[in-house]
């Protein structure tokens, strides 16, 4: 299992590594150990699976991470998803930058 002690000198790689996997649910096990992170999240690997990952369901649960512990270095990250081709993601991208953006 992942762990959410930043303390591992191995954590930010061995999520980074899960992200990449080809298997969906493992992925998601990744995120959802982003989840529970502790104090401030990776914004830069969360911003990389709204942006880029290839299920919507998961770019839509990297949004409620973003949408949790929201960060001003999400924004641009916000204005591109805003234009994703699933509705839904664009939907809750354009909510987030709505209620986030100055």
């Amino acid at each position: 299992p992942l762990t959410t002690d930043k303390s591992h000198p191995d954590v930010i790689t061995s999520i980074e590594k899960a992200l990449a996997d080809n298997d969906p649910t493992v992925r998601e096990a990744a995120l959802h150990s982003l989840d529970l992170w502790d104090g401030d999240i990776p914004i830069e690997i969360v911003s990389r699976i709204v942006l880029n990952d290839q299920n919507p369901e998961l770019r839509m649960h990297a949004l409620s991470i973003l949408a949790d512990r929201f960060d001003e270095r999400a924004i641009p990250t916000l204005q591109q998803a805003s234009h994703d081709p699933d509705s839904r993601v664009a939907q809750k991208a354009s909510q987030l930058l709505g209620e986030f953006a100055p």
